[in-house]
C-alpha cells in the first residue's frame, strides 16, 4: 500500500475528527513531510482535505470520490480488498466484468465506476451513467454462489439492490417492471444479468449482476424524454449519506448478507417489494 493509500485509509475511517499530522505520520509509519505530501496528491485528486492549525487534517463531509479506502470503513469482514476494482469511469462495468470472468477473476469480484460512456439497459438500449452514480457490477461463481435459475438471479439483483437503498439511505424503493427500482414513480435504478452457461451440460460458469444507480444526478441533468421517467436518489444533488457507504452496501447484500437467503426468502421479499408497485411476482419457470 503506497503512502497515499494509507494516509487516505485513515483519513476516510475517521472521518468525524481531526487527525493531527504526527497522529498520522506515528499511525501509519511515516515521517510527517510524507504525510504531508500525501495530502497534496490527494487534493489534486480532488478529495476535499480540511487542514486546521493544531488540529490536523480532515475529508470534509461532501467529499465523496469513489476508493477502496472509502469502502472499507463501510465493508463486512470477509471481502477482500483485491476483490474490490474501482474506477472512474468505463465503458461498461458489467462489459468488463464479464472480461475479467472470462480471464478467470474470481468469485466475488466487484467492478465500480463513477460513471459509464456505454452503459446498457434492457428496453432502451442505453443505460443513462454520468458522473455522480453508482454503477457496480459482481462476478458470481457457483458453487460459492448458491443461486443459479433464472428466476431467482432476476430476484437476487432486485432484493439485494432494494434492501441496500433502503438499509442505507432509508428509503424504499419499489421494483417494477422486470428489475428496475423506483422512487416517487420514477426510475432510479436499473439491473442486469448475464450468465455463462455450458451448452451441453447447462452448467453455469459465472454470473455477472450490474447494477446501475442514479444517486446524486439533479433531474435537469437528466437528458428531455428520460426525464419525465428517471431520477436519482437525491435529485436535488445534496445525498444525506456517502456514496461510498451505499455503494458498501450493495456490496455486503450481494456478496455476504444475500447468500444467506433461502431460494424461497429471495422469492418473497421480491414479491413484496414489486406488490408495492402493484406488479405481480414472475411465474416459477425451469432454469
Amino acid at each position: 500500500m503506497t503512502a497515499k493509500q494509507k494516509v487516505l485509509e485513515l483519513l476516510e475511517s475517521s472521518r468525524d475528527r481531526y487527525l493531527s499530522g504526527e497522529e498520522i505520520a506515528s499511525g501509519i509509519g511515516l515521517t510527517r513531510n510524507s504525510v504531508w505530501k500525501a495530502v497534496q496528491v490527494l487534493r489534486k485528486e480532488g478529495y476535499a482535505i480540511e487542514a486546521s492549525t493544531n488540529r490536523g487534517y480532515r475529508i470534509r463531509e461532501d467529499s465523496d470520490i469513489f476508493s477502496a479506502e472509502g469502502l472499507e470503513p463501510f465493508l463486512m469482514k470477509g471481502i477482500p480488498r483485491e476483490n474490490l476494482h474501482v474506477y472512474s469511469s468505463l465503458r461498461s462495468t458489467n462489459r468488463t466484468a464479464k472480461e475479467m470472468a472470462v480471464s478467470g477473476a474470481p468469485d466475488g469480484s466487484v467492478i465500480l465506476a463513477d460513471s459509464q460512456t456505454e452503459g446498457r439497459a434492457r428496453r432502451e438500449g442505453g443505460f443513462f451513467s454520468p458522473p455522480g452514480g453508482i454503477y457496480i457490477s459482481f462476478i458470481l461463481r457457483p458453487p460459492a454462489f448458491p443461486f443459479t435459475a433464472d428466476r431467482t438471479l432476476t430476484a437476487y439483483g432486485g432484493v439485494c439492490a432494494a434492501e441496500a437503498v433502503a438499509s442505507a439511505a432509508g428509503i424504499r424503493p419499489v421494483i417494477r417492471g422486470v428489475n428496475d427500482l423506483e422512487v416517487n414513480g420514477k426510475k432510479i435504478c436499473g439491473i442486469m444479468t448475464e450468465t455463462l452457461r455450458e451448452a451441453e451440460s447447462g452448467k453455469t460458469e459465472w454470473i455477472v449482476t450490474g447494477i446501475g444507480l442514479n444517486f446524486r444526478v439533479m433531474d435537469e441533468e437528466i437528458p428531455g424524454e428520460l426525464r419525465k421517467r428517471v431520477s436519482s436518489l437525491y435529485p436535488d444533488g445534496h445525498p444525506r449519506i456517502l456514496r461510498n457507504r451505499l455503494a458498501a452496501e450493495l456490496i455486503n447484500m450481494i456478496l455476504i448478507r444475500g447468500r444467506l437467503m433461502t431460494e424461497e426468502e429471495v422469492m418473497s421479499l421480491f414479491s413484496e417489494y414489486r406488490q408495492a408497485s402493484g406488479y405481480a411476482a414472475p411465474e416459477r419457470t425451469r432454469g
